[in-house]
């Protein structure tokens, strides 16, 4: 492989990364919307999973509205860059839940 075909395969992968961070940041208040009080009581696995079927709808319409804002943006480009967007709701979704969860208070004995 060329060394300008490896350069052009790695500035892709990051333009990529940019722009599934952006959807990703235009999807969290939509998907945080459509969660129930319910994954508080799921395990990781669950939480990860329900997140994920909450936040696909919201993605898919994130990313149409992004390429019919961007048109340079290839086509052949939207199935990796549905892949990170996806991973990134769902990460820092549940990295929020986890935040928000009520800590018991640890009381100390006298």
């Amino acid at each position: 492989m060329a060394w300008f075909s490896i350069f052009s395969l790695r500035s892709s992968s990051s333009r990529n990364d940019q722009i599934a961070e952006e959807i990703a940041g235009s999807c969290y208040n939509a998907v945080q919307q459509r969660l129930s009080h319910d994954c508080f009581a799921m395990n990781p696995s669950e939480a990860r999973g329900y997140v994920r079927a909450r936040a696909t709808a919201v993605v898919h319409r994130e990313l149409q509205r992004y390429l019919s804002r961007h048109p340079q943006v290839r086509k052949s480009q939207a199935g990796p860059i549905l892949t990170l967007a996806m991973e990134e709701v769902v990460r820092s979704t549940l990295l929020r839940l986890r935040r928000s969860v009520p800590m018991p208070s640890l009381r100390q004995a006298a």
